[in-house]
């Protein structure tokens, strides 16, 4: 895991790697000092704070949340009609949002 701030906009950016074996399907180790369920793959959690507005009594936050980028810990299984199926423990997933934080 690393994580940086940019100082000049106030940017915080954290990026994480977990390794995925492709063949199984299998529980992420469980930490004891973390979230249950750490997310697989390659990571990058985005952060930055807007200026604040004229006479506002609270701040802006734009946020952005990539997970698994690299679609690791797909194990796609057969199944009738040559379809198939797709088994993962962390879907790779893109969010965003803006906060209000008063």
């Amino acid at each position: 895991r690393v994580s940086t701030t940019l100082p000049q906009v106030g940017t915080q950016i954290s990026s994480s790697y977990q390794w995925i074996d492709s063949n199984t399907l299998l529980p992420s180790h469980l930490y004891l000092t973390q979230r249950s369920y750490p997310d697989g793959g390659w990571n990058i959690h985005i952060c930055q704070p807007i200026r604040r507005f004229a006479g506002g009594a609270g701040r802006l936050e734009a946020t952005a949340d990539l997970r698994n980028m690299l679609s690791e810990g797909y194990l796609p299984l057969p199944s009738g009609g040559g379809r198939r199926s797709l088994l993962m423990q962390s879907p790779r997933t893109v969010r965003g949002g803006l906060s209000f934080i008063f």
